[in-house]
């Protein structure tokens, strides 16, 4: 019966036959199962045929018992889990199309990162600084030459201040040679 299959030649009886594991599938008259293929899965043992992966899961190995949800920072065909590009990220799960993949903000890389989980991944190019949720232009008197430079972490240029960590007004000091 369909489900089944006989390894022995010339089985007298049907209860003679064996159940199809958990990820393969028997056509009637199987003297083997077969592994379902990528994109397939077959969750239950006498399984006649495998069951396609639903949208925004996948399966990339062939005799699976199930189809793997697609995880945040890709995107998912039934056979291939598919990171978002660099300089891309993605928070949801279960996604099926590269349109989830969202660009970084203007002046933002992922520094070579692809499959990115969070704009937090995102960081601001030399020259700019994250002071916000956009990446703006390093003020005069700050020394932004690094990819990831933060409003906390803004270096300041020798002859300049500013007043605290979070500060973006940048101050020429008063004796430049003295540093402040």
């Amino acid at each position: 019966p369909m489900g089944t299959f006989g390894s022995r030649p010339m089985l007298g009886a049907r209860e003679e036959c064996e159940a199809c594991p958990a990820g393969t599938a028997c056509s009637a008259g199987s003297s083997f199962p077969v592994d379902c293929s990528p994109g397939t899965s077959a969750p239950s043992a006498s399984s006649a045929v495998c069951d396609r992966c639903a949208t925004g899961s996948f399966v990339d190995t062939p005799g699976q018992s199930r189809c793997n949800v697609c995880q945040p920072g890709f995107w998912c065909s039934a056979e291939s889990n598919i990171p978002c590009p660099e300089d891309t990220y993605s928070a949801l799960w279960g996604a099926s199309s590269p349109v989830v993949c969202e660009r970084c903000p203007k002046h933002a890389t992922t520094n070579g990162l692809t499959n990115a989980t969070s704009a937090d991944q995102c960081l601001c190019v030399a020259g700019y600084y994250k002071g916000g949720i956009e990446c703006e232009t390093c003020p005069v008197g700050t020394d932004c030459l690094g990819v990831g430079t933060t409003l906390r972490t803004l270096p300041v240029k020798r002859g300049f201040w500013r007043a605290s960590p979070n500060a973006t007004d940048i101050w020429t000091c008063p004796d430049k040679a003295a540093n402040c």
